[in-house]
């Protein structure tokens, strides 16, 4: 019988974030727990903690989790099976799904979040969709990844100055440079959304900045579209000045026209979404909210990261490594 392969599972985490539960649930991986190593490494950048890990690899294929990454069972598997079609293939991952427990307000967000009119072409990130298939980084996303490490070696690690973002850089540098990133539905992890409000417009905030990072650091036409949020913001700001314009009426009504589509397109996306986990009274009050919140703090989000770029400091980076027991046989 052919030795499978070494995978390296790399799992950065705060300092005051534990991986135990993470680490336990590895345990059940369908995969031979000889040919798992586990690295956990706490510190202040993930990206280059990640890299640190990297280096002391000695996987044929790394996997990058987070800490609070529900891996499913079959998913080293599956990536093993898909990487051993094609040289090629660089980079395989899947969806990061929410969790059944969850309360609420975190099932809401994930429904925004899976809708193609809420999250534009990252949905498939939050959902399973379609079947195994060559992507770009728009579909993948990093707390479920795996990428082998002879390409990393070859054609450069995370940049250390990207968070977040930094995957969607390095895939599309990879992509740029001949190998091919793969989409599997079924290599799923399950993750909570954010707990608030408050977090989840954070998350949308420092979104929005790591992709004006990435967008600065390697201009390419077809990732302009994640600035249309931007633009959105820009519209919406420039009704402030719509009443001292000198025109009539009729055209200031005109100026209305966009955000009414916008309207009626974010009511017919709450009523196809598939948010069972919504109450159907709600679907169209709490899911309007959601995509209005999404598309407005993105785009605040790119300006945060125009003057974060334009003012940006070198961080003092620290991390611990930890290389974690190997799993029970």
């Amino acid at each position: 019988m052919k030795k499978q392969p070494l995978v390296t599972i790399i799992i950065p985490h705060r300092p005051d974030e534990s991986i135990a539960g993470t680490v336990a649930r590895l345990s059940k991986m369908k995969y031979p727990k000889a040919c798992i190593e586990i690295y956990g490494v706490s510190g202040n950048q993930p990206s280059a903690q990640r890299n640190a890990c990297i280096r002391k690899a000695k996987g044929d294929i790394i996997y990058f989790i987070d800490n609070d990454s529900e891996v499913t069972p079959g998913n080293i598997m599956h990536a093993v099976e898909l990487f051993a079609r094609d040289p090629k293939i660089a980079v395989i991952g899947g969806p990061n799904v929410a969790k059944s427990s969850d309360s609420a307000l975190q099932k809401a967000f994930s429904a925004a979040l899976t809708s193609p009119f809420g999250a534009g072409p990252v949905a498939n990130r939050y959902r399973t969709s379609g079947g195994i298939r060559e992507t770009t980084d728009r579909e993948l996303i990093l707390c479920n990844l795996f990428v082998r490490r002879s390409v990393l070696m070859k054609e450069g690690l995370f940049k250390e100055d990207f968070y977040p973002n930094e995957e969607n850089e390095l895939m599309d540098r990879l992509r740029v440079a001949g190998y091919k990133l793969y989409y599997h539905p079924d290599i799923i992890v399950h993750r909570s959304p954010r707990a608030t409000m408050a977090s989840f417009i954070k998350m949308l905030l420092n979104y929005g900045r790591g992709r004006f990072q990435q967008l600065a650091h390697a201009p390419r036409i077809q990732n302009a579209t994640f600035l249309i949020p931007a633009f959105f913001v820009l519209y919406l700001a420039s009704f402030a000045a719509v009443p001292f314009i000198p025109v009539a009426m009729s055209f200031k009504l005109l100026y209305c026209i966009p955000l009414m589509l916008w309207a009626l397109l974010a009511v017919v996306a709450s009523i196809l979404t598939r948010a069972t986990l919504l109450r159907t009274r709600h679907i169209l009050t709490m899911m309007p909210m959601l995509f209005f919140v999404i598309h407005f703090f993105y785009g605040v989000g790119i300006f945060y990261g125009v003057i974060r770029y334009a003012f940006r400091k070198k961080i003092s980076i620290r991390f611990t490594i930890k290389k974690i027991k190997p799993l029970a046989q």
